[in-house]
């Protein structure tokens, strides 16, 4: 037995373990990220009007080109963190949830 739990404390903190165990979870996440927006979008889609689609759609274009002209320096997240906020501000502007 004290065999067996030996072994096993090694496999448990080998970084090849750890390595496995950092994969799975970014794996499960992905997953579980991808099934929600997908969700997301489709919920989205169906309670929205064509009209206001297509509203959302260039809002989301004129909030990007935006983000990209004016943070040309700065990095992804803070381009998007930009863009959605301006996004954020059109979309109340037209009343839009």
């Amino acid at each position: 037995m004290d065999i067996f739990i030996a072994w096993l404390a090694s496999v448990l903190a080998s970084p090849e373990f750890t390595g496995l165990i950092l994969t799975s979870v970014a794996t499960a996440a992905t997953a579980i990220t991808g099934w929600a927006v997908m969700a997301f979008r489709r919920r989205v889609l169906n309670e929205l009007s064509a009209a206001d689609l297509a509203l959302l759609r260039q809002i989301a274009s004129v909030a990007v080109t935006y983000a990209e002209q004016r943070f040309k320096e700065a990095d992804g997240p803070a381009k998007l963190d930009a863009a959605i906020k301006a996004a954020d501000t059109m979309i109340a502007s037209y009343g839009l949830k």
